[in-house]
């Protein structure tokens, strides 16, 4: 922020006089009253005017480098474009003033206050605002990166765009204010308080935290509801009294979770399970027995020899076609259609021959790309160059079932090939580009892989087709 001068010395050279228009370079105006005077472009470098009243002066471009004017008072100066490099104005009021491309790096305004103040654009790189209450202040796209803000209240500021890269803001308070879009890349948020902000309905790419280290960091009394995180690693984080309730967790690693004391009510889990150990219980044996006693034939799908792989592969054959054929009696526009978030029946299928075309194709044939171009990776995994990933294409029915009958007589054909030893063996590892990666996998783990996505798959299918076709009821 510019230090406003009292004294109205344009242009004139009158060294540490008492006289407007003169050059006042260091002199001693404290305590005086030159509200509304004109000091645009004066040199007061080093001028001493603090507690001086310059309410609505113009000391647009002035250069008050160095200038103590510690309490002063410049509500609603006009201040643009000034440079006040190194300027120790803490304390001073600065409320509704406009400093919007004004350069303060290195600027020292702690305990300042600049609520509602226009710093649109300023350059406030290194400056130290600690304590500094820039409640409801418009900072947008304004340039503070290394800036040290620790303890700083911007309740309800307005920093959209703005860039405080490797900034401290530790402890900082930061409630309800907005930041779409800002780029804290490398700040440094450690124990920062984000309580009461909101970033419903923001994705990363908006809040704009690429590279940032929150660690240590505490979301005290936060309102997350609605934030979404994509890939994030949330690995070690502790979430104590905090509220979960209606949270999705799709396609999350939540191995060796520890939960305590937590209400697990209407809570609906779909996934792999294994050691899962509830009130000392542990679950996935008795949850395992009764899928298998409500399907005799799902054990089939694992199985301890060649032959077992080809009756396995018989009956996920035999249950596909009447899947296929219940599905093709609704209208086609519906098998494009999401259920709950998830995949379209479909996108299901494209999904079934991204997988065969990875595990098989690839990984057990060798082939380095084997991918079609209507073949669909998991959500979850990360783009790979060469691997497709068109969420927007709609193919008809009839193409995707043609590729699935070509994918799955792909299977077929290898399983008419196997031996017990092959099947004790291990492929040769593709090192081209894509997925999965260049090593070695166990020829059993391949096909186990398929088996199991094939059964899987057809329930969730069959799970939405009742949704479909109770909507056509």
């Amino acid at each position: 922020m510019a230090d406003d001068h009292d004294s109205d010395p344009t242009g004139s050279d009158a060294a540490g006089s008492d006289a407007a228009g003169s050059d006042a370079a260091g002199s001693d105006a404290a305590g005086s009253d030159a509200a509304g005077s004109d000091a645009a472009g004066s040199d007061a470098a080093g001028s001493d005017a603090a507690g001086s009243d310059a309410a609505g002066s113009d000391a647009a471009g002035s250069d008050a480098a160095g200038s103590d004017a510690a309490g002063s008072d410049a509500a609603g100066s006009d201040a643009a474009g000034s440079d006040a490099a190194g300027s120790d104005a803490a304390g001073s009021d600065a409320a509704g003033s406009d400093a919007a491309g004004s350069d303060a790096a290195g600027s020292d305004a702690a305990g300042s206050d600049a609520a509602g103040s226009d710093a649109a654009g300023s350059d406030a790189a290194g400056s130290d605002a600690a304590g500094s209450d820039a409640a409801g202040s418009d900072a947008a796209g304004s340039d503070a990166a290394g800036s040290d803000a620790a303890g700083s209240d911007a309740a309800g500021s307005d920093a959209a765009g703005s860039d405080a890269a490797g900034s401290d803001a530790a402890g900082s308070d930061a409630a309800g204010s907005d930041a779409a879009g800002s780029d804290a890349a490398g700040s440094d948020a450690a124990g920062s308080d984000a309580a009461g902000s909101d970033p419903q309905q923001r994705r990363p790419a908006e809040t704009g935290f690429p590279g940032a280290d929150p660690k240590e960091a505490r979301f005290d009394g936060a309102d997350l509801k609605g934030a979404r995180f994509d890939r994030a690693d949330l690995s070690g984080a502790e979430f104590r009294g905090a509220d979960l309730s209606g949270a999705r967790f799709h396609g999350a690693d939540l191995t060796g979770a520890v939960m305590r004391g937590v209400e697990l009510v209407d809570v609906d889990i779909n996934g792999e399970v294994s050691n899962l150990v509830i009130n000392g219980v542990d679950v996935a044996p008795l949850i395992l027995a009764e899928l298998d006693r409500r399907d005799p034939d799902r054990v089939l799908m694992r199985p301890d020899d060649a032959a077992g792989f080809r009756r396995a592969w018989d009956l996920i054959g035999e249950r596909w076609r009447g899947t296929v054929e219940r599905a093709a009696r609704l209208p086609e526009e519906l098998l494009h259609e999401s259920v709950d978030g998830e995949w379209s029946f479909v996108e299901t299928l494209r999904h079934l021959v991204f997988a065969t075309d990875s595990w098989i194709g690839r990984v057990v044939l060798g082939d380095p790309a084997p991918w079609h171009p209507l073949a669909l990776p998991f959500d979850e995994m990360a783009d790979v160059p060469g691997v497709p990933r068109d969420r927007a294409a709609r193919p008809a029915l009839g193409t995707v079932l043609e590729l699935r009958r070509d994918r799955m007589a792909m299977m077929r054909r290898v399983l008419d090939g196997l031996t017990d030893e092959a099947l004790a063996g291990h492929t040769e590892p593709v090192e081209a580009p894509g997925w999965p990666g260049p090593r070695s996998y166990a020829v059993r783990d391949c096909l186990s892989i398929i088996l199991n996505e094939e059964y899987e798959h057809r329930l969730y299918a069959e799970r939405d087709l009742a949704v479909l076709e109770a909507r056509t009821a």
